[in-house]
């Protein structure tokens, strides 16, 4: 994945890999004048990590120091996910233990993203399933290529949709599409995915972060206090229920669901499905 940080000021960028020893990766940015109008500057810092456990951006301070606005993107990867992978899911592949410890961290972090006072855009290169797409319907804005797709498909793995996942996508498109969507299971293409709301605008893949880095700029050409406080205003009652023991509840309900013997025989076909594939699409030698 990339991320490209728009800053007013040298800062850090401080990535926490999700690898069985996490180590953090501090990132010291370049910043260079994009506009001589503005009073921004931009830096640009690139990643690239099997799982990404927590993301930190430095908020403006008093002085307007500091992180003004965020884009994530996929790299050369053809999904874009937020770390929920099969074997996190699969109860016979991970612990009760584990997984709320997985639960309470990726919600975490999805929930400060949802609360982020920065401008945050999601750049969309190819398949943006479930926990990819809550992610980028978290951010302020998504921009998606010709050969994208974009859905809460949960429902198609057997697993209930998380209930700010669902609501999230019910206040952004409509509870009637937001319905058919999660309950159908779909990945919704390019055209359907703008005329829904659910994306803001389709690019060429050449264009992709180029129109992204423009998206934020164009936001920041108005000061941080007014639009700050207006993302507040719109998305503090979603917000305010959405806390740890909810989570909790939500950790424990969502275990017993994967631990029934119909959802691990589901799933568990599902994953030797996608080995068999991936096996299959290896180069030989």
């Amino acid at each position: 994945m990339d991320a490209g940080v728009f800053f007013k000021g040298r800062e850090r960028l401080n990535l926490v890999d999700g690898s069985a020893e996490a180590r953090e990766a501090k990132v010291k940015a370049p910043v260079g004048p994009v506009d001589p109008c503005a009073s921004r500057a931009l830096a640009v810092t690139s990643f690239h990590s099997r799982r990404c456990r927590r993301l930190q951006l430095q908020r403006p301070n008093r002085q307007g120091r500091g992180c003004h606005g965020a884009y994530l993107s996929q790299c050369a990867a053809r999904r874009l996910r937020s770390g929920n992978s099969l074997k996190e899911l699969h109860a016979p592949s991970t612990t009760r233990e584990k997984y709320f410890k997985f639960w309470h961290l990726s919600q975490e972090f999805l929930l400060r993203l949802y609360k982020s006072p920065l401008v945050t855009i999601c750049a969309i290169r190819g398949a943006c399933p479930a926990g990819g797409c809550i992610l980028s319907l978290l951010c302020d804005s998504r921009i998606m290529t010709e050969a994208g797709t974009i859905g809460l498909n949960e429902v198609a793995l057997g697993i209930p949709v998380p209930y700010f996942w669902a609501q999230v996508m019910s206040q952004l498109i409509g509870q009637g599409p937001a319905y058919r969507i999660l309950m159908g299971a779909h990945l919704v293409a390019p055209a359907e995915a703008l005329q829904l709301g659910l994306i803001d605008r389709v690019v060429h893949k050449d264009q992709l972060l180029p129109a992204a880095e423009a998206a934020i700029l164009a936001a920041l050409k108005f000061p941080d206090g007014g639009r700050q406080h207006t993302k507040v205003a719109l998305r503090q009652d979603l917000a305010a229920g959405w806390t740890h023991s909810f989570v909790e509840n939500e950790a424990t309900t969502s275990w017993a669901n994967l631990s029934s013997p119909e959802t691990v025989s589901f799933l568990g076909g599902i994953m030797k499905s996608l080995e068999k594939k991936s096996k299959s699409e290896r180069p030989r030698m």
